[in-house]
């Protein structure tokens, strides 16, 4: 039976021969923990104990693991069980004395019966004297001490009988009878000691039912006090998130409060002005009254100007009025306009060659206090910082880290020309340490609020460096935001600091150039890893985002990627996850699927080089064509170097190239590298275009000879490539380079860079909105056609290998290309250049017409 007061448990005992019920309190053993008996408790409460019975099993002493008992002795204790008391056996000679159970029988009966009847019979069984003892009692429940007693000696060894106690001798016959009598009583006893000892057992059914009963209360009540406990742990939570509540809902009446404060003050000095003035009425009204014959005039004035200095009161305050309303009209147009270019910034997206680096970043001060030496500005005053692009599109089911956007865990950067950097960035960064103050949340992507502190979570604290951030980061913000209004302001005013700059308002997003152009503005120690630590991952959409390491295991399986980059290492490939490119070559197709399937389970790789060196077939293209489909490669190189014409693949041989071209249009590939395929375009079908390609970039060898029909599917392919920006071709040895140029810059007008190799001869052209910016030329001797197409004025640069020798040519081109700006001259022997040979006629040609060209 459990016991909720605190106290030890107590144990029941019952002595069979009055039925009474004992209880003895337990003690704690000190090894287990249990409660137990000690037997020398329970010969303290039943003084002639000698063994103990639960029901009908006995009760052992406890033994120790060498079957010894434990000393001081004890017993076991048993909940809810009536434990029965053995006494001693009575010695020989020593009659009994206690009372018998009461008769069955009528109840009117019993005194008649009970006073003719002996209570206890104890016959001593001696050899030197044996007697029988006869104790009688008159009454049921008379003690031992008032029953009358008389003793019979045994005639066979004493010759006389003793006299009796009450001087009365009895006969055997009479003593016989009363035996019969005792012995049906005792029977009649026993029986009804069964009966009793049932319904002990009963009693202790019950008991036992009744302690379960007690034991599940007990858990029930556990259970409710644990649920209660849980109800009040949510109750506290509520709590807490309806006093944050209060605790905004408080500060804004505050505000309110003070506002109203400001307005109570503002008509507090307006009443007081007009109790001024009152006063000073009836003061001038006194005058008046005694100097009214004298001064009336200049009382009459008195009182106009009175009224003029009440009225322009009257029109400062609601000037004031208006100014606190356009005050709250122009913060709120700010958070208005700050949001829409943070809108902007964040959902821009960047195709992959446009996005190199990281395109979130902070600039911070390197010491907190800054606000008084703007003018002093000093390369070390200043540090960049890159933030994590973490959001919906790194979330995962079982992701158990915040997917808000924070600081990557790197040192961060030096600025190299600050000024300059200011000036070019200045407008971006400011919108960036905006939204960073006030936070935001656009696009799937969550900017906590600078409060909230959480744009500093996950740096290492132990840094000294993150240390110093960590609980500087509020005025470090507030400080470079500070230096960029400054500079935005002396912008307005057209001070020095704005001279040679360019629109500080009008950037509100980078172009691709501007962030590959980012990282000359910075310090770089670290060479060879990538800006702040962070990865590219590509999301689904198709969209470059630069995250920690933290938010790209979290993307990619830690597991499928740890597989991925195993097979890359034991092919002697490489694998650099901050940028997701492998390098891989691949001697089997066995080895390639074993390869493909663990790249789209890693889903990690976004640019993939890798060189096929078996003849391959239509269907292993077609097996890497899935595969790049569904790792979600956006950057292509395929090196074809070992193909030839496979005997087993004779039924494909005009279409083994399909799958590429498949690949090409399949709305994810951004750039294809094609190096070693010697007849593609002899090798692909009409119909193998699905869908027009979204490549931006595009690179070939095209080493075959050229033919009608290789430069048709060419140029057919081409003209599919709507979005192609960058393309570059090496030719074979026959077709002049400037001619092919000229072809292709007439039929794509969307194409930014043209590259066309033959050999060592090369034309770079830079083109915007269709028309040549730029030209690099680099040309074994100069011809007319090529003369055809350099005669514009985008040439700047021009190698020549071979010294034109006709003067009239050179002079010519001089002419013809005023924006030139670098002339190499000379032949090429083991890719250095030789000085150049001029006559004296070519030299003076040249420094009429191009002085500073000459290389």
């Amino acid at each position: 039976m459990s016991n909720d007061s605190g106290k030890p448990p107590s144990q029941a005992f019952r002595d069979p021969s009055t039925l009474k019920v004992s209880n003895i309190q337990t003690v704690t053993d000190p090894k287990t923990g249990k409660p137990i008996i000690l037997w020398r408790h329970v010969q303290a409460a039943f003084e002639k104990a000698k063994a103990i019975w639960n029901g009908d099993s006995f009760v052992s002493f406890m033994i120790d693991e060498n079957l010894e008992e434990v000393t001081p002795l004890r017993i076991a204790y048993h909940p809810g069980d009536v434990l029965d008391v053995i006494m001693e056996t009575i010695s020989t000679g020593e009659a009994v004395n206690r009372p018998l159970t009461p008769f069955a029988g009528k109840e009117e009966d019993h005194d008649d019966r009970w006073n003719q009847i002996m209570t206890t019979l104890t016959i001593a069984d001696n050899t030197n004297d044996q007697s029988l003892v006869v104790y009688t009692g008159n009454t049921l429940g008379n003690s031992p001490s008032s029953s009358s007693s008389m003793v019979i000696h045994n005639p066979l060894h004493n010759n006389s009988l003793d006299t009796i106690m009450s001087g009365q001798v009895i006969s055997k016959q009479f003593m016989d009878q009363h035996l019969e009598l005792l012995k049906d009583e005792m029977t009649k006893n026993k029986e009804l000691q069964h009966q009793i000892f049932r319904l002990q057992e009963f009693q202790q059914d019950i008991n036992q039912q009744l302690f379960r009963k007690q034991e599940e209360i007990s858990q029930m009540q556990q259970q409710m006090q644990e649920l209660q406990q849980h109800t009040s742990q949510e109750l506290l939570k509520k709590q807490e998130e309806m006093q944050k509540l209060q605790d905004l809902q408080q500060y804004n009446i505050q505000q309110l409060l003070k506002m109203q404060e400001l307005q109570q003050h503002t008509s507090q000095q307006l009443l007081q002005k007009q109790e001024e003035m009152l006063q000073m009425q009836q003061h001038n009204s006194q005058e008046m009254k005694q100097m009214q014959q004298h001064n009336s005039q200049e009382l009459l004035k008195k009182q106009e100007e009175m009224q003029e200095l009440q009225q322009q009161t009257r029109q400062e305050f609601l000037k004031k009025q208006d100014q606190m309303l356009q005050m709250q009209q122009r913060a709120h147009e700010r958070l208005v306009n700050l949001h829409t270019s943070v809108q902007a910034v964040l959902t821009q997206t960047y195709e992959l060659h446009e996005y190199p680096i990281p395109r979130l970043f902070i600039v911070l001060p390197k010491a907190v206090g800054l606000r008084g030496k703007f003018k002093s500005l000093l390369s070390e005053q200043f540090r960049l910082y890159f933030l994590c692009e973490c959001g919906t599109h790194t979330m995962t089911e079982d992701s158990k880290i915040h997917h808000e956007i924070h600081l990557a865990k790197h040192e961060g950067y030096d600025l190299e020309q600050p000024t300059k950097f200011f000036e070019r960035y200045g407008s971006y960064v400011l919108t960036l340490m905006h939204m960073i103050k006030y936070g935001v949340v656009v696009a799937g992507l969550v900017v906590p609020p600078l409060a909230s502190l959480k744009i500093v979570e996950g740096l290492d604290s132990a840094q000294k460096h993150f240390e110093y951030i960590t609980k500087n980061i509020a005025p470090l913000v507030n400080d470079a935001i500070n230096f960029l209004q400054h500079i935005k302001s002396n912008n307005e005013e057209g001070t020095e600091l704005a001279t040679d700059t360019t629109e500080f308002d009008q950037l509100e997003a980078l172009e691709g150039a501007d962030l590959r152009q980012l990282e000359s503005y910075l310090k770089i120690s670290d060479q060879g890893r990538v800006l702040g630590n962070l990865y590219r991952i590509v999301t689904p959409e198709g969209h470059v985002k630069w995250v920690c390491f933290d938010h790209y295991k979290a993307s990619y399986r830690e597991s499928a990627i740890r597989q991925l980059r195993d097979i890359v290492e034991v092919n002697g490939g490489r694998f650099i996850e901050e940028k997701g490119r492998v390098e891989i070559k691949m001697s089997s197709n066995i080895l390639a699927k074993q390869f493909y399937d663990a790249m789209i389970k890693a889903r990690g790789v976004q640019e993939l080089d890798i060189t096929l060196e078996w003849d391959v077939t239509m269907d292993d293209l077609r097996a890497l064509s899935k595969a790049a489909t569904k790792a979600n490669v956006i950057d292509l190189t395929i090196v074809g170097i070992h193909f030839k014409s496979p005997v087993r693949d004779v039924v494909n041989r005009g279409r083994r190239y399909d799958p590429i071209l498949q690949l090409a249009s399949n709305s994810r590939v951004q750039s294809l590298r094609l190096e070693g395929f010697d007849d593609f375009f002899s090798r692909i079908s009409k119909s193998s275009l699905n869908s027009p390609p979204k490549l931006r970039v595009f690179s070939m060898d095209l080493k075959a000879t050229v033919k009608d029909k290789v430069f048709k599917s060419l140029n057919r392919f081409l003209g599919h490539c709507s979005s192609l920006a960058t393309l570059e071709l090496s030719l074979d040895q026959e077709y002049p380079i400037t001619m092919v140029a000229s072809d292709i810059l007439c039929k794509i007008h969307m194409i930014e860079s043209l590259k066309v190799c033959r050999g060592e001869l090369s034309i770079s052209a830079g083109v915007s909105n269709g028309m040549i910016e730029a030209v690099d030329l680099e040309l074994d001797d100069l011809n007319s056609n090529d003369l055809r197409i350099i005669k514009k004025d985008h040439l700047k640069r021009l190698t020549i290998f071979h010294t034109p020798l006709e003067a009239d040519k050179l002079a010519e081109l001089l002419r013809c290309t005023p924006v030139l700006s670098h002339l190499q001259l000379g032949y090429k022997d083991e890719r250095r250049f030789s000085a150049p040979i001029l006559g004296i006629e070519l030299q003076d040609i040249i420094k009429m017409t191009a002085p500073e060209t000459l290389s």
